[in-house]
C-alpha cells in the first residue's frame, strides 16, 4: 500500500519531528505503546493462535467453494463470520497504532453497546473439539 503525501506536509512532518515538544509526544507514544505489548504479549498470543486457526479454517472453505466442492450452510455461515472478523482486526489494529491520543476504543465499545454491533472479533469455534478438528460438517 502506497500512501502519497505532498511536499508541503512532508515538510510539516519533517518540521514538527524537530520541534522537542512533538518528538516527545512521539516518544511517549512509542514508550507506551512497548509496555502494551509487553504487558499483553501472551493474551495476544492466545488471541493470535485461535484467530489463525478459523482464519485457515475460513480458507480452506474458500477453497472448497472456488473448487465447486459442497459447502455446507453452516461453513458458509462460518466463512461470513470470519471474514467480517479479518476486516475488524485490521481496523483495531490501525486505529491501536495511529500516534494521535484518538478515543477510538472508547468511542467504539460505546456504540456497540448502542448498536448492538460488536466491533471486535469474536470465536466462531464453540469449543476445543471444533478447534483442534476443524471440520464443520
Amino acid at each position: 500500500m502506497k500512501i502519497l503525501i505532498t511536499k508541503e506536509q512532508l515538510n510539516l512532518i519533517v518540521k514538527s519531528l524537530n520541534n522537542p515538544k512533538s518528538k516527545n509526544k512521539i516518544i511517549n507514544w512509542l514508550n507506551k505503546s512497548i509496555i502494551y505489548v509487553k504487558e499483553s504479549w501472551s493474551t495476544l498470543q492466545n488471541a493470535t493462535k485461535l484467530e489463525k486457526e478459523e482464519t485457515l479454517l475460513a480458507l480452506i472453505i474458500l477453497r472448497k467453494i472456488l473448487t465447486n466442492t459442497y459447502v455446507s450452510d453452516k461453513e458458509k455461515r462460518f466463512l461470513k463470520m470470519q471474514s467480517l472478523d479479518l476486516v475488524k482486526i485490521l481496523f483495531l489494529i490501525i486505529t491501536r497504532f495511529i500516534p494521535i491520543p484518538l478515543p477510538i476504543l472508547p468511542t467504539l465499545i460505546w456504540i456497540s453497546k448502542k448498536t448492538r454491533f460488536n466491533f471486535f472479533p469474536n470465536s466462531h469455534l464453540k469449543n476445543d473439539d471444533e478447534t483442534k478438528n476443524p471440520n464443520l460438517n
